[in-house]
């Protein structure tokens, strides 16, 4: 990855496999891509954080996109999970 070749820290975050069942009843779970891009670049990977909002119908503006609240969510999420990384100051 340029990125990290250039001392740039990075985190990956774990999208949702698409399933249009698991979409309509609120039971997604990470692709499993995302872990293992994770491992074999030695990347951070934050996981479960589009899963938990996509699986939440009031977080949801359609099956597969966050609405407002849903960005909140994902935006604390990741705040927290990079805070807890050391790649974030604390706020």
């Amino acid at each position: 990855m340029q990125a990290k070749a250039s001392g740039i820290q990075t985190a990956l975050i774990a999208i949702p496999e698409a399933s249009p069942v698991g979409a309509a009843f609120g039971t997604l779970s990470d692709h499993p891509l995302y872990e293992a891009l994770a491992k074999d670049t030695n990347t951070p990977l934050l996981t479960d954080v589009f899963t938990k909002v996509l699986s939440d119908n009031k977080l949801k503006a359609d099956p597969i996109h966050p609405n407002a609240a849903g960005y909140q969510v994902v935006a604390e999420a990741v705040q927290q999970a990079l805070t807890e990384l050391g790649l974030l100051a604390q706020p």
